[in-house]
């Protein structure tokens, strides 16, 4: 029996319903090339059964030809879709809602690249049920959000956890993690708190700048030298007790606990540190006796 082929003028319009096509029986062979639009289709008439897989591609379809109200509820499904021919000259403004979208249909192959504008969605539209698992979300903006624009929602995570009450965020530079806030002096990383003061062999690990504070007495010093058992810790409130290296200079000699310096030529005299307590006796050379 030979073939006849029918065109599409002589073909009324909504001459052709569901019930008259078989299952799978139009392939893209059959379709010219933007040959059906909304007015060839009666509305809700093509059901999945009708289509081959990925046989809808982006030159079938007439630019925003295809309304919500040519489409059965739930009838899109993945392998209906070839990979990427979704582009937003497909799609009309506002006329896809998440009723004509099986669950997980839309994957990252089914889109072409930033073809999908907020024009295209209803308010509301996009659920947890419409993105599919593989979906990729971008995780961070390389162009600016529109004017007025609020990202809002309910429990987000970083790193898979929302962390615990009064964490916070912080960043190592190459990612970010939840910890704990300082809450008091003593967590801070550089500082010490103690019932005693330093010593010059404290060495503390965070160097220069260290703090140090008794507790008990309400002192406080300050790391202004981290050599190995040579430190030196400035007081930093009212007391007069610091820590570190001796004053230098002349002849040391130490006798009914003073250490003396004893100059007997022009030398400098080093202090380190703000010393309380220095006495200092000046005693000028005699002269030669005069002769007769």
């Amino acid at each position: 029996m030979a073939t006849t082929k029918v065109n599409s003028e002589f073909i009324a319009v909504n001459a052709i319903s569901g019930t008259i096509i078989a299952d799978g029986a139009i392939t893209s062979t059959h379709l010219a090339a933007n040959c059906v639009d909304s007015s060839e289709l009666v509305t809700g008439s093509i059901d999945t059964i009708h289509i081959a897989a990925n046989q809808v591609t982006a030159t079938k379809i007439v630019t925003n030809g295809v309304l919500t109200r040519h489409i059965s509820d739930d009838q899109v499904t993945a392998d209906k879709i070839a990979n990427a021919t979704i582009t937003t000259t497909q799609i009309a403004s506002n006329t896809i809602a998440t009723s004509n979208v099986a669950d997980n249909a839309i994957d990252g192959t089914k889109i072409a690249s930033n073809s999908i504008l907020t024009r295209h969605i209803d308010d509301d539209q996009v659920t947890g049920d419409q993105l599919a698992d593989a979906l990729t979300v971008v995780t961070s903006v390389t162009t600016p959000l529109v004017d007025a624009a609020i990202v809002d929602g309910e429990n987000f995570k970083i790193n898979g956890a929302q962390g615990s009450d009064g964490q916070v965020l912080t960043s190592t530079g190459s990612g970010v993690a939840w910890e704990a806030a300082a809450t008091t002096f003593e967590s801070l990383t550089d500082t010490t708190v103690s019932t005693s003061d330093p010593a010059t062999n404290t060495n503390p690990s965070t160097g220069v700048g260290t703090l140090w504070l008794n507790k008990n007495s309400g002192n406080m010093w300050c790391c202004t030298n981290a050599t190995s058992n040579a430190n030196i810790w400035a007081n930093l409130g009212a007391g007069s007790t610091s820590y570190g290296s001796d004053p230098t200079g002349g002849t040391i000699t130490t006798a009914g606990g003073y250490k003396y310096h004893t100059f007997t030529s022009s030398g400098t005299f080093a202090a380190p540190l703000a010393k309380s307590g220095v006495d200092v006796l000046i005693v000028a050379g005699g002269a030669a006796g005069g002769g007769r």
